[in-house]
């Protein structure tokens, strides 16, 4: 027998304080549009819309809707705010691919060295 194993969205439920500023947030023409679009998803989701009909009506993707909608449940309005981007900088990878000023070897460019020729430099 099979059976169904279905994701439900969390529910997202906003104190009074939450709501005004998540509604100030999303009537701001100052904030970050992706801010404002976060905050919108995280209003009607605490309507109790799903993630489909959230997505048609801000005219967004379905996955988007889920991520941010999941963030703000795990992390509260810090899971909405600028978030960073790219894999995570390792200290490993950094000294790696950075030697100290010490180590490293300078090579003076002489063109005339490589041709053969002699080259005077006379100083203005």
């Amino acid at each position: 027998m099979y059976t169904l194993c279905m994701r439900i969205a969390p529910v997202i439920k906003l104190a009074d304080a939450e709501r005004d500023v998540l509604k100030s947030i999303a009537k701001s023409r100052r904030q970050p549009v992706r801010l404002v679009q976060r905050a919108n998803i995280v209003l009607l989701a605490e309507r109790g819309l799903e993630n489909i009909d959230i997505a048609q009506r801000l005219h967004v993707s379905l996955p988007l809707v889920g991520r941010w909608r999941r963030h703000y449940a795990e992390k509260g309005f810090a899971g909405i705010e600028k978030m960073e981007r790219g894999r995570p900088e390792s200290r490993k990878r950094t000294l790696r691919w950075f030697k100290p000023l010490s180590q490293k070897r300078h090579k003076k460019r002489r063109p005339g060295k490589r041709i053969g020729a002699k080259i005077r430099i006379e100083s203005l």
